[in-house]
């Protein structure tokens, strides 16, 4: 809801994950932390429980929950709708800043894993894409511009071919996102403005404003 008690949507992650595994969690964790059960032998698996580097309390869910199905966990949903979450918009880049660092944090720490299967590992530069432009659409969605645009750039280090073979994620990113009741209100208008506001080597993609408009489904 919103911050004055407005349903905005009703988050239900198990209709677009239905299975959390390792080949998913890496690109989100889904899970709700107010309603889980977990049995103290799963979390017996891991060498620490929250990790106490997550000190701005950014990140420590994600972190210790990635560490669990890595770990060999298995979760199941209820798929019901147990608690409610207020969602307060802050515009300023400074915190979304700051929930960056801790999540990147988060990666930094899991690519470094010393058994980390080579299935895994090769994975790195996707996943990292990935974050990269999920946190770019947030910014241009709580209207931290200037985040958004940092956040693409780093997104086309990871990845240098976003601005043409690969240029569907930004698409299929952007039109997906537009479609997030959670953040945007007006989906074409979301679209424009990214559009009008991207960084320079991706600006050519502004172009194609009307096959993003086609293409959305809800993030």
């Amino acid at each position: 809801m919103d911050g004055t008690g407005n349903v905005r949507h009703i988050y239900e992650p198990w209709q677009r994950q239905p299975e959390l595994n390792v080949a998913n969690i890496l690109y989100g964790v889904p899970i709700i932390p107010c309603s889980v059960l977990i049995a103290r032998e799963a979390i017996e698996r891991l060498d620490h429980h929250f990790d106490r580097a997550f000190d701005r309390g950014v990140g420590d869910d994600t972190d210790f929950f990635t560490r669990l199905i890595l770990a060999g966990a298995c979760f199941a949903w209820l798929p019901e709708v147990l608690s409610d979450y207020r969602r307060l918009h802050i515009r300023d880049g400074t915190v979304l800043l700051d929930s960056w660092h801790a999540y990147r944090q988060i990666y930094d720490k899991i690519f470094q894993l010393p058994d980390l299967s080579p299935e895994i590992t090769r994975q790195r530069q996707s996943v990292l894409t990935h974050f990269e432009l999920r946190y770019a659409w947030v910014a241009y969605a709580t209207g931290a511009t200037q985040a958004a645009q940092w956040f693409l750039l780093r997104a086309l280090v990871q990845e240098p071919r976003l601005p043409g073979e690969q240029a569907q994620l930004i698409i299929e990113g952007v039109s997906a996102f537009a479609h997030n009741r959670i953040y945007v209100d007006d989906p074409a208008a979301y679209i424009d403005y990214i559009l009008a506001h991207l960084p320079t080597p991706l600006q050519h993609l502004a172009d194609r404003m009307a096959e993003i408009k086609m293409t959305g489904v809800e993030a």
